[in-house]
């Protein structure tokens, strides 16, 4: 697809990112590998992400922001981030010892204080709070 538009890899990735992905991603060193020996077979159908690399799934602007001494990654919600899912993430559940109001605001983002002192603002806080109280913690994790 790219040759029929007179494209080539080096117009749409330096050097650098082209020997980063070789690198860090094993299937793509193996494939290069085997193109070099003449091979014609594609590339693998899933590649995975190289490890230690996150990619943040959730768009917006962050307005909360939980990060827990020992846990993963911080859990976060975004402006406008829908409340349907079934569970709550756990960083959020243990700010809830009877003070979730207060525990909370310790961890909004600078936008999040601005945003929350909004009328639209605390009606969205409302509705997260209610969720969060509400709402269980996934059992499997």
């Amino acid at each position: 697809m790219l040759t029929a538009e007179g494209l080539v890899v080096t117009d749409l990735f330096s050097a650098d990112e082209i020997a980063y992905a070789a690198v860090t991603t094993g299937q793509v060193t193996d494939f290069l590998k085997a193109k070099a020996r003449g091979a014609t077979s594609p590339l693998p159908k899933r590649m995975g992400r190289p490890v230690g690399e996150w990619v943040r799934q959730k768009t917006g602007l962050v307005l909360v922001e939980v990060k827990l001494p020992g846990s993963g990654l911080p859990c976060r919600y975004c402006k406008g981030e829908s409340l349907s899912k079934a569970y709550v993430a756990k960083g959020f559940k243990s700010l809830g010892d009877g003070r979730l109001d207060e525990n909370l605001a310790r961890h909004y983002t600078e936008a999040g204080r601005e945003y929350f002192a909004t009328p639209e603002g605390q009606a969205e806080l409302a509705r997260l709070v209610h969720f969060i109280k509400v709402r269980k913690v996934n059992p499997k994790r």
